[in-house]
């Protein structure tokens, strides 16, 4: 069956919040832009890297760590996709896989 093919997991970049802070007795977010591996169907983030970290940095990271993605990140916890790793490099060059939302 179709829906139960595995879909690929993407890297793209998203705003976290990474702490919080009170002005004039308001609380107030700061936020930061990370890098993070999604689910390509519903768009959940599965895992987030640190702020400041390289998109060749992460790449390289998820290439590295195929074989543990798979074991402990195989299903999206939101729409309950089988969740694929394959990562490829073309022509010894990293390909941006960020997709614009």
């Amino acid at each position: 069956m179709i829906d139960e093919l595995p879909v690929q997991a993407i890297i793209k970049e998203v705003e976290v919040p990474t702490q919080q802070i009170i002005v004039n007795n308001e609380i107030r977010t700061i936020t930061a832009n990370v890098y993070s591996l999604c689910c390509s169907s519903c768009g959940r983030v599965i895992y987030s890297f640190n702020p400041g970290e390289s998109y060749p940095d992460v790449y390289k990271i998820l290439i590295n760590a195929k074989e543990e993605l798979s074991e402990q990140f195989c299903y999206c916890p939101k729409c309950g996709k089988a969740l694929r790793y394959d990562f490829d490099i073309i022509d010894g060059e990293i390909i941006d896989e960020q997709v614009s939302v």
